[in-house]
This record gives structure tokens, C-alpha cells and sequence, in this order.
């Protein structure tokens, strides 16, 4: 997964959000199909995690992640998603960085993790 991914870093997060990501990546490289959820920066904090409680049911949480699993950050002011990539890594958008690699053990984001996720349809043989 991480080659597929070279071609995605650097978009820019206007282009291609946290979520999107997740749809494109997972539906183009893992053959997932997820649906896109429409939402808005504006929402509040508590719509936000309304919306992605909605979907929770698509999706088993793990105590480990494997790569393609998803990283369910909470921020301060909404949720934030990633794709594991093994070794401590992820990839995400980000509005500073746009589609970036950064390592999960890093002090910024190793205690914003809510948990790791796999998608119900996802078998790994």
C-alpha cells in the first residue's frame, strides 16, 4: 500500500480531506467500497461525532492496527481519520500539510488516538 499511496502526498486538503482520502485510497487499492459522507467544517464537534457514530456499524474496532486499518483521531474541535501503514505510520490530510506521511509515536498525534478501526468487508488472508 505504501508505493499506491506515493501518488496522493501532496495534494492539497482543499482538493482531497481527511475522509476523502479514506474513501479514495480504500476503494482504489483494497477494492472497499465506503460511503462518502457529506459534511461541512462548520459542523459542531458533537455533529461531527454524530455523523461518524452513524457509520460505526460498517466498522470493527481493533486493539492493533495492520495496514489499511483506520485511525480515528479526536481533535480539539472535530474528529480526524487516517489510513495505517505499518511501522507507526499513517497517512492523512491535513490543512497544513495537505496528504502527508507521519509516524503515530509522534507526541502530536500518538495521544489524540480514539481507536483503530478495519472495515467489516476487509478480510486479510
Amino acid at each position: 500500500m505504501r508505493e499506491q499511496i506515493k501518488e496522493y502526498i501532496g495534494i492539497k486538503w482543499e482538493e482531497m480531506d481527511c475522509w476523502r482520502l479514506v474513501v479514495i485510497v480504500l476503494t482504489d487499492l483494497c477494492g472497499i467500497k465506503i460511503e462518502d459522507i457529506e459534511y461541512s467544517v462548520s459542523q459542531s464537534k458533537e455533529q461531527l461525532w454524530s455523523l461518524v457514530g452513524k457509520h460505526r456499524s460498517n466498522w470493527t474496532k481493533v486493539d492493533k492496527p495492520d495496514i489499511g486499518d483506520i485511525i480515528l483521531f479526536e481533535l480539539m474541535d472535530r474528529p480526524h481519520v487516517a489510513i495505517y501503514l505499518g511501522s507507526q505510520e499513517f497517512v492523512h490530510s491535513t490543512r497544513y500539510a495537505g496528504v502527508c506521511i507521519e509516524r503515530l509515536s509522534s507526541p502530536r498525534w500518538k495521544r489524540r488516538v480514539k481507536g483503530f478501526y478495519r472495515h467489516n468487508s476487509y478480510f486479510r488472508s
